[in-house]
């Protein structure tokens, strides 16, 4: 006798789906902003503060993340977004960045490579996107007051704050820059003029020729000092202000 043979359906397999960054959930800045508020952070920066042989003071560790904020505020001008697995270990390693070249008496923000400055207008819509309590210029100025350093660049700060929120209110008699210079850049040639650095501007009466590659590099620092003072107020409004819910660790 013939037995038909048994007919088995084929299995069906369905095909591995690829797993893509967006099959996982990301975060971008203002979530690493918000980390950097939270008692978290100040636990982080306290400890490497104290790995690293430093004081580990309130004040510090404010200064720490005011910094560290200050990092990613510029991040975010950049044109590519910012996509993160993780707030907290990207916020930790910025932390730890700040913290490395503080050891070494280094300053990231003055040395950073022709960083164009945070805007106010740009921090506080990064400090509405926190939900954050609104701050005004009076509320910077307390705390440029606040935050220390020579009173040169506190008053140079302080001046260029007011062009910011004021423009056109730089005075006619100041110097200014070329023309191709970029506008962050220009409003500190009055501010610093005003503060009495006028020893880095260029001799107009000597034209090109007073205007030496020396005399460029210290003006140069001169204006990323003054602009980091005034970023680092943007920041610690940040990581300072309140918001419903929040406090302070």
């Amino acid at each position: 006798m013939q037995v038909d043979p048994i007919q088995v359906d084929p299995v069906q397999v369905d095909p591995v789906q690829p797993v893509t960054r967006s099959d996982h959930p990301t975060v971008g800045g203002v979530e690493v902003l918000e980390w950097l508020r939270s008692s978290e952070a100040r636990s982080v920066a306290r400890g490497r503060l104290r790995s690293a042989g430093l004081l580990s003071s309130e004040d510090l560790v404010d200064d720490v993340l005011g910094d560290a904020t200050v990092s990613v505020l510029r991040r975010l001008r950049g044109p590519e977004p910012l996509v993160l697995d993780s707030a907290a270990a990207y916020g930790a390693t910025v932390v730890r960045n700040q913290i490395r070249a503080l050891a070494r008496g280094r300053d990231r923000l003055v040395e950073a490579d022709e960083a164009a400055m945070v805007e106010l207008h740009e921090a506080q819509e990064q400090a509405t996107a926190l939900d954050l309590d609104p701050w005004f210029e009076d509320d910077v100025r307390v705390v440029l007051e606040h935050l220390g350093g020579t009173a040169t660049l506190l008053s140079a700060a302080l001046a260029l704050l007011t062009f910011i929120v004021h423009p056109g209110s730089e005075p006619a008699e100041a110097p200014t820059p070329r023309a191709g210079s970029r506008p962050d850049q220009a409003r500190c040639w009055p501010a610093l003029w005003l503060a009495g650095e006028r020893s880095i501007f260029p001799d107009r009466r000597l034209g090109d020729a007073g205007d030496s590659a020396a005399l460029r590099r210290r003006r140069a620092r001169r204006i990323a000092q003054v602009q980091a003072q005034l970023e680092r107020a943007y920041a610690r409004m940040i990581t300072t202000a309140t918001t419903s819910g929040a406090h302070r660790g």
